[in-house]
């Protein structure tokens, strides 16, 4: 009886829980990378743009 619920209890884990477990760490790392690669364009946009004229002035 013990054994059959373990069996049943892993082939829900096997088939369930695990591919969506995989798919939220590999989709979390996707959308850290696609942050941080817009994080570097921002970045040298704004190196390569011309210095905007003090306020004022």
């Amino acid at each position: 009886m013990y054994s059959q619920f373990l069996a049943e209890s892993s082939k829900l884990f096997n088939e369930m829980v695990y591919p969506n477990l995989q798919k939220g760490y590999l989709l979390s790392h996707k959308e850290k990378t696609r942050i941080l690669e817009s994080a570097e364009d921002l970045k040298s946009r704004a190196e390569q743009a011309p210095a905007a004229p003090p306020e004022g002035s």
